[in-house]
């Protein structure tokens, strides 16, 4: 498990962290629970709410599972 390794499926090779950590970010990835941008990031629909992700790998695992990623 390297360090950034949150258990939701996939490392964080795959993206850059200079889109993990907008500074100007005004939503959270559910995934890894990352600042991001909504203005520019991938957003999926669950139960009448949308969700930002920092990138598509996250989006992709929210879309296996994403009652387990989403928040009440």
């Amino acid at each position: 498990m390297n360090d950034h390794d949150h258990g939701h499926g996939h490392g964080h090779d795959d993206h850059g962290h200079d889109d993990h950590h907008a500074a100007d970010g005004d939503a959270i990835c559910p995934v890894c629970e990352m600042k991001v941008n909504s203005a520019t990031s991938p957003s999926r629909e669950y139960e009448g709410k949308t969700y930002y992700f920092c990138n598509e790998s996250c989006a992709r695992a929210f879309d296996q599972e994403p009652a387990e990623y989403a928040v009440a």
